[in-house]
């Protein structure tokens, strides 16, 4: 059941070690007394965790509500509202995600499964941090996600209404699909109970930074913070080489495209992407699969559904970046001059291995670096639904030899095709681990 329950470290400590063994190892040293609560917080999938800013909880009434709300107890209000957002957290099971929204365009920050720690920056900068304010926001399961196929039927999609009380127009683009998935997820008639859970720590937990007993629990989080940081603190580094690049080689990209290229490059060093989803820990997978072939009547394709994963070179899963769902958190203009997603695409391409060549041919100065890793490691193809005349761009339906995860359904279904004409497709690149 959905909502929001307090507990002591010895009830939930055998959910910490499932999660994260190695913060278990460090807690369970301390032996923290019942004072030191925890509560544990369940939200069906596409609830906002927190809501620009403002952390979001479960009252009694079952309704989710801001921390400060009214119908909150007062102790709950002072062991959880300690930093302004999010307390410390742990996802003790399927996942979350992170991400910032502009407009109509969702820029995905973090996607964390089981083991991923929230808010390790906030507790640790102190009193100012850059991660207070209306920016941010969490949502319960994937927010950056879609169906490859079509889903634009007008006879199809009415019907689809009618079954799940459905106030949404058709969707109109990819990233319109979320908002689709939360409504069919969340209404009575959905065929797959599905929720997140995540562990709060209260604010007891971070006040002995002094302390000798807890010195392994604060090196635990510190290493943790540190890792997940490598990209963003070494920033700068990569905007000097990406500039000495352009400058060696007489580059005056379109600006869209080299923040794009820059953006490939951060997926590469284990930054979210998309991938197809396998299994149920980003959404409820099977039951939407399942919506989109009985109620909404697909018939032809796989109703394959990528949602945002980060890329590691360990894991070697490839994951994907379309220009149709944009997501750099740099979003200069288009060139002004008409060009095709194609066109794009040749320009994308011939700015990154350009790039890339400059790296390895040590004229950047980083072979110490992990760029240059990136650069001897990892794959960037390029694929368009549509037949490239000069053969630079492969065509999308080489996809499905390339990666078999797209034709993945979590329930028995007739044969399906490969939706090698989704909008996805036009214009997509992968990122791979070099064989």
């Amino acid at each position: 059941m959905d909502g929001l329950k307090k507990y002591t470290w010895k009830q939930l400590k055998s959910s910490v070690k499932k999660a994260c063994p190695k913060l278990f190892t460090a807690i369970e040293k301390i032996s923290p007394p019942d004072s030191y609560s925890l509560y544990l917080g369940r939200y069906p999938y596409g609830s906002l965790i927190l809501d620009k800013g403002i952390f979001q909880v479960f009252n009694e009434e079952s309704s989710l509500v801001p921390i400060n709300h009214a119908s909150i107890h007062k102790s709950t209000k002072n062991d959880l509202g300690y930093t302004g957002t999010i307390p410390l957290s742990l996802v003790a099971k399927n996942s979350i995600e992170t991400f910032l929204t502009v407009k109509e365009r969702t820029i995905p920050s973090s996607f964390y499964g089981a083991g991923g720690i929230v808010s390790l920056w906030r507790v640790l900068e102190g009193e100012c941090s850059y991660h207070e304010g209306p920016l941010w926001s969490i949502s319960s399961g994937a927010r950056t996600i879609c169906m490859l196929p079509k889903i634009t039927d007008k006879t199809c999609y009415n019907t689809l209404k009618r079954k799940y009380n459905l106030n949404l127009h058709i969707p109109s683009s990819l990233t319109d699909h979320w908002g689709l998935f939360e409504r069919i997820a969340n209404h009575a008639e959905f065929s797959q109970p599905w929720s997140c859970e995540i562990i709060f720590f209260s604010k007891e937990w971070l006040n002995h930074r002094d302390d000798p007993e807890w010195l392994e629990f604060y090196y635990f989080l510190l290493n943790k913070a540190w890792d997940d940081s490598t990209f963003k603190r070494n920033q700068f580094i990569f905007d000097f080489a990406f500039s000495l690049a352009q400058k060696n080689r007489n580059l005056k990209p379109n600006p869209y495209l080299a923040d794009t290229v820059k953006h490939l490059i951060g997926i590469g060093t284990g930054g979210p992407g998309l991938k197809p989803a396998t299994n149920n820990m980003g959404a409820p997978i099977e039951g939407l699969q399942r919506a989109f072939i009985e109620d909404y009547g697909l018939k032809k394709y796989t109703p394959a559904i990528v949602h945002s994963y980060h890329f590691s070179l360990a894991e070697n899963v490839p994951v994907y970046y379309s220009l149709e769902m944009p997501t750099t958190t740099i979003f200069s203009p288009r060139s002004s001059r008409a060009s095709s997603k194609m066109v794009d695409m040749r320009e994308l391409k011939y700015i990154l291995e350009t790039f890339l060549s400059e790296i390895l041919k040590g004229n950047l100065m980083i072979e110490k670096t992990p760029l240059f890793k990136i650069a001897q490691s990892v794959n960037y193809d390029f694929y368009h639904s549509d037949q490239d005349q000069y053969n630079e761009i492969s065509n999308s339906n080489d996809l499905i030899g390339f990666d078999s995860d797209f034709q993945t359904m979590l329930i028995e279904s007739n044969d399906r095709h490969f939706p090698e004409f989704s909008s996805f497709f036009k214009g997509c690149i992968s990122i791979s681990a070099a064989k």
